[in-house]
């Protein structure tokens, strides 16, 4: 893999090696070029003008180093089958690294980084605590990582050390498992923060390697998706909404065009779509504060649950009946609208009764708060009459009462404490000028979410002032009527009010 010191020796193979593979063709208008001077690596950037819709380079299927075109898959096919598609490519990674210069991939493996220095999954516990109160850490899956290395591409390089090159004698030693958890580790830190999502059957082509055709008849709803890493496209680096180019995928390659002109100079950015700093951090290694927006919280049922609980003291087996039945079949009315305004909005925030939802820096159309959430705590504390009453409605409007904020105020609330620090002690340290990089990362993201809650709550603070006697005088008193629409309380006749907005 390649180091520092020929660096743009190294960029200049590459791309000689892959201008004359058959199929590839690049755009005489983009380059590879050299971006350490402004702290960075490789980029890709125009030489000319470019129009839209303008083809930047194309790749062949047979270049996209995967289990499909990797000659890994001839020698141990049953094995490579007993694992996942991203073990799988992990262990094609690990194989064609091993071959060095024997593999058809050797001078892509030179441009490629020996690691990915700051994937949460190589934080150390001390920098994981700085952390502390995001979910991210949940979705790190370290240790089952780690497992499925052991009890699965363990037994596969044991079994098959030649096989594996320069790799072989350590997996032929008394530390074998040492050793192929460090390079396991190694190259899925690469392909997470490199490797495309490429569908099994989106290439018609014959793997000349192994016989086998690449063609494999699936159920349309169950399209298979493998790992790749493409050559040339993963120099691309990302930007948030800013993007410039996109892959599209034909029968037998790989294609990369603009989206919009892009002025010579300009740098080709791609994107991750609309990913949070936490998952960014998490999967790439890095932030980016074009995702801001993107930024959410996640707010766990199980604590919804014992909060509505507690406060309207139900027991569990109250909470059950709540959570399990379908009192008076609203529970599937209620899905269906969710569906509906899903289907409208093309932005899915999950169903009733999830084991999370996520409060979003940038609200959707919706309203602040995902509608599922507010569904989901809705039917926790409406009592029979109000399901029925709302049974009758056409057409079901979705609305938030005043239960459901008093439960959902404290939900936030409880959420916050999960976080050991402030939102000033976090902007105090981002000042300073010699934070160490992951701590200043972790910083970043953990306070984005605590704005994020500061904001929800305060949501609810200007609430409270509308309410004749705040929030908690109305938690007991006729809620039924009483909702929330949008940023406005609206009142319907109920305890001697009628239609008294803001």
């Amino acid at each position: 893999m390649a180091t520092q010191d020929d660096f743009q020796q190294r960029s200049g193979d590459f791309m000689d090696w892959l201008r004359q593979q058959e199929g590839v063709t690049i755009s005489s208008k983009i380059a590879l070029v050299d971006l350490r001077s402004e702290g960075r690596g490789r980029a890709v950037v125009a030489t000319e003008d470019i129009e839209d819709d303008e083809k930047l380079f194309e790749i062949p299927r047979y270049l996209i180093m995967d289990i499909k075109s990797s000659d890994l898959r001839k020698h141990i096919r049953s094995d490579l089958d007993s694992l996942e598609p991203w073990q799988q490519t992990v262990l094609v990674m690990i194989y064609e690294s091993g071959k060095e210069n024997t593999s058809r991939w050797f001078p892509y493996w030179q441009v490629l980084p020996e690691c990915v220095d700051h994937l949460l999954i190589n934080w150390s516990h001390k920098e994981l605590e700085e952390l502390r109160g995001s979910s991210v850490l949940n979705r790190i899956g370290k240790e089952e990582t780690d497992r499925a290395f052991a009890e699965r591409m363990l037994p596969i390089v044991t079994k098959h050390p030649d096989l594996f090159g320069i790799y072989a004698d350590g997996f032929k030693g008394s530390d074998v498992q040492a050793t192929l958890l460090e390079l396991a580790h190694r190259m899925a830190g690469v392909m997470m923060a490199y490797a495309f999502d490429v569908e099994e059957d989106s290439f018609l082509l014959s793997d000349s390697d192994s016989g086998d055709s690449l063609e494999e008849v699936q159920d349309e709803d169950e399209v298979k998706i493998i790992k790749g890493m493409v050559p040339l496209a993963d120099m691309l680096n990302a930007s948030g909404p800013e993007h410039n180019a996109s892959i599209s995928y034909g029968e037998r390659e790989l294609m990369m065009s603009s989206n919009g002109p892009i002025k010579a100079g300009g740098e080709i950015l791609i994107t991750f779509g609309g990913l949070p700093r936490s998952d960014l951090l998490r999967r790439y290694g890095y932030i980016d504060k074009a995702h801001i927006p993107y930024d959410v919280v996640e707010l766990s049922f199980s604590n919804i649950r014992e909060i509505v609980a507690a406060t309207f003291h139900f027991t569990e087996q109250e909470m059950n009946l709540r959570t399990q039945g379908d009192r008076f079949g609203i529970r599937r009315k209620i899905e269906r609208l969710i569906e509906s305004v899903h289907s409208e909005e093309g932005d899915y925030q999950g169903s009733i009764f999830e084991e999370a939802y996520d409060v979003a820096a940038k609200p959707s159309r919706s309203g602040f708060f995902p509608l599922p959430l507010v569904c989901t705590i809705w039917l926790l504390v409406a009592e029979d009459a109000e399901v029925e009453a709302l049974k009758a409605t056409r057409p079901l409007k979705p609305r938030m009462n005043l239960k459901v904020a008093w439960v959902l105020r404290a939900v936030l609330a409880n959420r916050q404490k999960d976080y050991p620090t402030s939102i000033d002690e976090d902007e105090k340290m981002l000042e300073q000028t010699d934070l160490p990089v992951r701590l200043r990362l972790a910083v970043e993201v953990r306070l984005g979410e605590k704005m994020i809650l500061h904001a929800a709550l305060e949501y609810f603070r200007l609430m409270d002032q509308k309410l004749p006697g705040g929030l908690d005088n109305w938690l007991d008193n006729s809620v039924t009527t009483t909702f929330l629409e949008g940023e406005e309380v609206v009142f319907e006749k109920t305890a001697g009010i009628e239609n008294e907005a803001k």
